[in-house]
């Protein structure tokens, strides 16, 4: 009767594991953990991770530098930076730029939360990456418009400024 038991528990897991990977692959980010120990090496990454910047999970996985030699040199500084912050807060956000295989550069958002261990040293960071590249070039040519419009605005009021002097 134990052993039936035991039998239905697994089972029950691997259905709820196996629906999990379902949602999580699913989903538009890229689920990852990693090591809260300064080198923030990576221990899991999500296959979505192919369609979002043409690497495999593996290629993050096996490298221990792999994901910050693929920071842009300018973002990258700040973003180790602001890892240490995520152990000291617990929680953390922030946007940088991350080269795909292709190449080109993609804007990530990236949330990131401390899970605590007894042993502080098997404490670990879980997260997921949002590519936000098209969002932030929309933010960008609507900011672009905005001071189009002001500066323009501007040289109406000096016409009519001039015009009124002129009179």
């Amino acid at each position: 009767d134990r052993t039936r038991e035991l039998a239905k528990a697994n089972k029950a897991l691997k259905e709820t594991m196996d629906h999990l990977s379902l949602i999580l692959e699913s989903l538009p980010i890229v689920s990852y953990t990693c090591t809260a120990d300064g080198h923030f090496k990576t221990t899991f990454v999500s296959n979505s991770v192919r369609e979002i910047t043409g690497y495999t999970p593996q290629q993050f996985i096996k490298d221990p530098y792999f994901w910050q030699e693929h920071i842009h040199a300018d973002d990258r500084d700040n973003v180790l930076a602001e890892l240490e912050i995520v152990n000291l807060k617990g929680t953390y956000q922030f946007e940088y730029r991350f080269q795909a295989a292709d190449g080109s550069y993609r804007w990530f958002s990236d949330h990131r939360r401390l899970i605590k261990t007894k042993r502080p040293a098997r404490s670990y960071m879980v997260g997921a990456w949002q590519d936000i590249t098209e969002e932030r070039r929309i933010r960008q040519e609507g900011e672009l418009r905005l001071q189009q419009m002001i500066q323009s605005h501007k040289l109406t009021a000096l016409g009519e400024v001039v015009t009124g002097v002129a009179h």
